[in-house]
């Protein structure tokens, strides 16, 4: 091979690997960014039991045969980081969990909230729409959705809709989406489709007729005072 050849394939080369090394330190910072533990204010005592908790799920994660058993025990040491609120370390173990069962809804559930509280809502957002697709009928997840586009994403009123309109299909008509729904749509300002679903609830669950009912009142008269 002439040398001006081996020069030139070599120069493609360093520059491949620089652009791959500088995407790599590119998200390294990025993950760097992001809140790596917060304060509790836990108790001595508190923090004790939620410390103990760990070591102990580590120990027996360590002799663990299946991966049901590592699955639990992986899941159980994100829990406890979490509520230590070494959010960072969390992560990881719910990251390490949804490898050992990536069909399993849970651990993306989990990840999801410990990045939002990290103050990475894109991530989280990705993580609860994986929950979501191994687990659409969970109305939480969907809620947690919801709650992660209206409070930190801010997406418009036509996306939030038609996001609670597909929770409602998935859930098989949960009441709490339901419900949920029919608040989100009141304080939107679409009276009338809050209306509707509040009488909605009423045929899905009589048994809160009376607090459907009040919301429905409620509603009729500021109708009423729209003209």
């Amino acid at each position: 091979m002439p040398t001006r050849v081996k020069i030139g394939l070599a120069l493609c080369i360093a520059v491949v690997l620089g652009f791959a090394g500088y995407a790599a330190y590119q998200k390294g910072n990025v993950n760097e960014s992001f809140v790596k533990e917060i304060n509790r204010n836990l108790s001595a005592g508190d923090r004790k039991i939620f410390e103990d908790r760990v070591a102990d799920a580590k120990q027996k994660l360590a002799s663990t045969q299946t991966d049901d058993e590592r699955f639990g025990w992986q899941m159980q040491i994100g829990y406890n980081l979490e509520a230590l609120g070494t959010l960072s370390e969390a992560q990881e173990a719910f990251e390490q969990a949804g490898k050992i069962k990536p069909d399993e809804a849970t651990s993306y559930a989990a990840l999801s909230q410990v990045q939002q509280e990290r103050g990475n809502y894109e991530g989280a957002k990705e993580s609860i729409k994986t929950a979501i697709s191994k687990q659409s009928t969970n109305p939480q997840y969907w809620k947690n959705y919801a709650q992660l586009e209206i409070q930190y994403l801010h997406a418009s009123n036509d996306i939030i809709s038609a996001l609670y309109s597909e929770a409602v299909v998935k859930t098989n008509n949960n009441i709490d989406i339901i419900t949920t729904y029919a608040d989100w749509l009141e304080k939107a300002g679409n009276l009338q489709g809050s209306k509707e679903y509040w009488q909605k609830a009423i045929v899905i669950n009589p048994a809160g007729k009376k607090i459907y009912q009040a919301e429905i009142d409620k509603i009729n008269k500021q109708l009423k005072a729209q003209g």
